[in-house]
């Protein structure tokens, strides 16, 4: 790794925290993919949101979020994308082996079938979006901070101010999960008959901003940690000559 891509000048020996992290982002969509039909949550406790209706999964999906920023704050975009793709891939295998579960013979005393198949159950274009959706948003909120963390580097005194490295947690973000909400929701559900088309745009938008604020939350805690990792794995990567195809894989 060159000096011009790292503020470290050599690649260190172990990643103490990388694995663990990745663990995290992996298993967070993991369970977000479990729960997004297993309930709808309403906003309605809180004044001017009673409009609101979102699957659970708005509650866990944007740790997959925290989790890629993280990676990629610290670590570089090129680590953070093979992160990604190995969560896609675990995306898949589990997809299948839970309808493989499904339609796998029941015991003559278990009687839930029905119950499995309405919150594990998923069409496949559902699953298309779903697939989709993880993809570019994942892709885009990595590159969006990569490149606003070489933009900011420019003024190296404030670059990993706190300021600085919530800004780029947060924007990128933003413009990860609208993406992802606005490939998921038409997919999945224009003209399929659960959803009226007239509430496709409006659950966009609550799911995209939601999902960010929810993020938000956690920045006063989010950057102390990327601060605190940095320290201890003596690693700040700078993606100044990184290959940003998402097919590009050392």
């Amino acid at each position: 790794m060159s000096s011009a891509n790292a503020v470290v000048s050599e690649e260190p020996k172990e990643l103490k925290f990388y694995a663990l992290i990745s663990a995290f982002l992996v298993s967070m969509l993991l369970l977000s993919n479990v729960i997004s039909g297993a309930k709808f949550i309403s906003m309605s406790f809180i004044p001017g949101l009673e409009w609101v209706t979102l699957s659970a999964s708005v509650l866990t999906y944007p740790f997959v979020f925290l989790g890629g920023d993280i990676l990629t704050e610290i670590y570089g975009y090129d680590r953070t994308r093979r992160v990604i793709w190995a969560g896609f891939v675990v995306f898949i295998i589990s997809t299948l082996l839970i309808a493989l579960v499904g339609i796998w013979p029941s015991a003559s005393f278990w009687d839930n079938q029905k119950a499995y198949d309405e919150v594990f159950g998923a069409v496949p274009r559902v699953l298309v979006a779903s697939f989709l959706a993880y993809l570019t948003g994942e892709f885009m909120n990595s590159y969006v901070l990569a490149k606003l963390k070489v933009l900011m580097s420019k003024n190296k005194r404030n670059q990993n101010s706190y300021f600085a490295t919530s800004s780029r947690i947060v924007s990128s973000t933003f413009v990860g999960q609208f993406f992802d909400s606005i490939i998921f929701f038409p997919i999945a559900f224009y003209a399929s008959g659960k959803v009226p088309d007239s509430e496709i745009p409006s659950l966009i938008i609550a799911s995209w901003l939601c999902k960010t604020a929810w993020e938000a939350l956690f920045v006063p805690i989010t950057v102390p940690l990327i601060a605190w990792l940095k320290k201890v794995e003596n690693i700040d990567y700078l993606d100044t000559d990184t290959d940003f195809k998402p097919w590009h894989i050392k």
